[in-house]
């Protein structure tokens, strides 16, 4: 009797593994509020909050705004054939330059502005600069390389047929250039056309020379 006793496993309580399980859950969960400390927790929802922005600015459509593909000068009249739509977030700021869709057709430039700048609605006038005119036509000796894009023009006229007739040089406006526009002759050395603005009272004295098919240059003032 006393071997079978001494052999015998103890009897192990059925319902101690329940309590068991019951203790080491209610640790785990301490532990696991332990970890998620307020700082954590407001660390986490700061991340989130800026995926959530970030994800809303990579998703919301760039508006497009007109450059310009060339430099234009003042008075030039806008043709939306010298602009390219480019996607340029601009924040709030959007509102003071042109989209496609509010492209001012018929407006004209209010200053010059160079190739690759933003077309604003600060630049533009509805109506063309009040007692000028545009004039384009092929001058008799190639422009200066120095002159830009809305710089200031001398118009001359040398008139007479015969080098023995001819007068001495007389200047008979005086404009701004607008465009310098390729030749449309079948030789690259052609001379390019100009678009030039100048005083309408100077006018019908530029188009009698032209008329006349008198020598017409285009020089820099005080050259």
């Amino acid at each position: 009797m006393d071997n079978f006793l001494k052999k015998s496993a103890p009897v192990e309580n059925p319902y101690s593994q329940f309590a068991k399980k019951d203790i080491v859950y209610p640790m785990r969960l301490k532990r696991l509020r332990n970890r998620l400390n307020p700082l954590v927790l407001v660390t986490t929802a700061l991340g989130v909050v800026l995926l959530v922005v970030l994800y809303m600015q990579l998703a919301r459509p760039i508006p497009e705004v007109l450059v310009a593909k060339q430099d234009l000068a003042e008075g030039t009249e806008l043709s939306i054939v010298d602009f390219d739509t480019v996607g340029i977030d601009l924040g709030i700021a959007a509102g003071s330059y042109f989209s496609i869709e509010s492209f001012p057709s018929g407006g004209v430039l209010a200053r010059s502005i160079s190739a690759g700048e933003v077309l604003a609605r600060s630049q533009v006038t509805e109506f063309a600069t009040p007692g000028y005119s545009v004039i384009r036509f092929k001058p008799e000796l190639p422009i200066a390389e120095s002159l830009m894009i809305g710089d200031q023009v001398s118009v001359w006229v040398v008139r007479g047929e015969q080098f023995e007739q001819l007068e001495p040089a007389e200047q008979i406006s005086l404009g701004r250039l607008i465009s310098v526009q390729p030749s449309e002759g079948l030789f690259a050395d052609d001379l390019p056309f100009v678009e030039i603005s100048i005083p309408e009272i100077t006018l019908p004295e530029v188009l009698k020379s032209m008329a006349a098919a008198d020598r017409v240059y285009l020089v820099e003032p005080g050259k």
